[in-house]
């Protein structure tokens, strides 16, 4: 199988690892404290509904700013006059 090219490796380990966190992190919460007079799957639906907009919104923010900075000032060259 052929390697694929560097430039979509993190974007794919990103791909791949932002799902798990945004299902995982909630039923690992809910796990510790205890869902209390809820099910386990009500609660977890629950706190999925309420974190996942915010996690998808803070990791496009994020995930913007970082690009542009690493493109823009840690790989552009100074042009030389």
């Amino acid at each position: 199988m052929k390697k694929l090219p560097h430039r979509f490796t993190f974007p794919l380990m990103a791909l791949i690892m932002m799902p798990s966190m945004l299902l995982g992190m909630p039923a690992i919460f809910i796990l510790q404290n205890g869902s209390g007079p809820l099910p386990f799957m009500d609660a977890w639906l629950y706190t999925v509904s309420q974190t996942t907009p915010w996690g998808l919104l803070m990791a496009i923010t994020v995930g913007t700013f970082a690009r542009l900075l690493v493109t823009r000032v840690l790989v552009e060259q100074p042009q030389s006059k």
